[in-house]
Parts: C-alpha cells; structure tokens; sequence
C-alpha cells in the first residue's frame, strides 16, 4: 500500500528533527516541494516539516481548538477526507 515506510528507530531520528523528515522524502524519491506531509500532531509533524523545508504540510485538527502559537494552520483539516479538497488546488 506504502512505496516507502521510515521507522525512527531504524534511522536514529524522530520527528520533528529534519533527519527524520529528510528519510521520508528521501525514501519515496521526490523533491521537498513535490511533497505532502500529513500529520496530526502541531509541533512534531506541522512544525518540523516546515522546518525540513516541506512546503505542503496538512495538520489534521479534529478538535478545531486555536492553533498553537508558531503552528502554520493555512492547511488545516478537521478529517482525512478534507485532504483531497486541499491537495486538488496545490
């Protein structure tokens, strides 16, 4: 189902440090701005694929609270199935 699995324990990294991230993208062989990063956690997946260079980061926000000072919520979602909407227009 997953052209590339990266497992922190196995490169030595975890998120948000950019090593992690740079193993992901590396793993699936595109650029960092042909990504799509999708998580659900404000610091560790917003933030550190922001600061990995990720352009397109989707935080999943099922709880609708205010975003986390620092937290890009331009592309917010409240469920998985908003995500097409967002990578359509991108």
């Amino acid at each position: 189902m997953f052209s590339a699995v990266v497992i922190s324990s196995e490169i030595g990294y975890a998120k948000p440090h950019e090593r992690a991230f740079a193993a992901a993208v590396d793993a699936v062989g595109v650029r960092r701005d042909e990504i799509v990063m999708v998580g659900d956690h404000p610091e560790r997946d917003v933030v550190g694929a922001h600061e990995a260079g990720i352009e397109m980061v989707i935080w999943v926000d099922r709880t609708g609270a205010d975003a986390p000072f620092g937290i890009d919520a331009r592309h917010r979602v409240r469920d998985l199935g908003e995500i097409h909407r967002l990578v359509a227009i991108a």
